[in-house]
């Protein structure tokens, strides 16, 4: 069973992890609210948090439910998941109807921001409102159908899934370029060490420590870049949203 120790819990706490949502909520001693793990609000400190299995054995213990996440809720608490739940069925009925889809119309009618409304969707279903028209035309049904959405989203469970798969792409570049580069110095390395063998004997220990330096050299400069490349990709994700609700919304 997931989060069976507090540990578990906390750290689920700190990452506002999805997963966790329905396994357990946490109680603020010193306010005496209790919240989902997925709760937005601004985490107390840790010796002032103790756990309940849910929300019915933590209001036993006097503790009043959170005003933001409503976890005495079962259903429609989540008012964004419940926004883009009902977006996507009116997209749906846009395509199917063969209408023009008009973002200003939509999110008049949803009466929500542009930008709040493009954001929050693409947490969601992973794609832009215009994509999920097109889908849906290509599909000729609500894609929600076979795929539902999460029951919730956060803002660090995003921005991890999106270093993770950066750091994914850029380590298989940096794996496919030392791995060149290693070959490179390997095949000149075998050359010079046959016209070296030639005249002198020892000299084939020399050049392959030579050879291993130098690929230890890639390897460390390749975590040094990489290390680097994530410090600055978690300043870089408003940028992404940003461009995001700009061109592709």
């Amino acid at each position: 069973m997931p989060f069976e120790t507090d540990d578990l819990k906390y750290i689920a706490l700190e990452n506002r992890d999805p997963s966790a949502e329905g396994h357990f909520v946490y109680c603020v001693k010193s306010t005496m609210i209790c919240c989902r793990p997925t709760c937005y609000s601004r985490l107390a400190l840790r010796r002032n948090i103790a756990f309940c299995k849910d929300v019915k054995e933590a209001m036993d213990k006097n503790y009043r439910p959170c005003k933001r996440c409503k976890p005495n809720i079962e259903t429609g608490w989540n008012s964004s998941r419940e926004m883009v739940i009902r977006a996507c069925s009116l997209i749906c009925r846009i395509a199917s109807n063969g209408k023009k889809f008009v973002l200003d119309t939509l999110v008049e009618e949803l009466k929500v921001s542009k930008f709040h409304f493009c954001r929050m969707f693409k947490n969601y279903t992973g794609l832009t409102p215009r994509q999920f028209y097109l889908k849906c035309k290509e599909l000729k049904e609500n894609p929600l159908k076979s795929k539902p959405l999460p029951i919730v989203e956060t803002k660090k469970n995003l921005k991890r899934k999106k270093l993770l798969a950066r750091n994914t792409i850029t380590t298989e570049c940096s794996s496919r370029n030392t791995l060149e580069n290693s070959e490179a110095c390997l095949s000149s390395s075998d050359t010079s060490s046959m016209d070296a063998s030639l005249s002198s004997p020892g000299s084939n220990t020399e050049v392959t420590n030579d050879n291993e330096s130098a690929l230890e050299d890639l390897i460390l400069q390749h975590q040094y870049f990489q290390e680097e490349a994530n410090k600055d990709l978690e300043d870089l994700n408003w940028v992404d949203d940003f461009i995001e609700f700009l061109f592709f919304a």
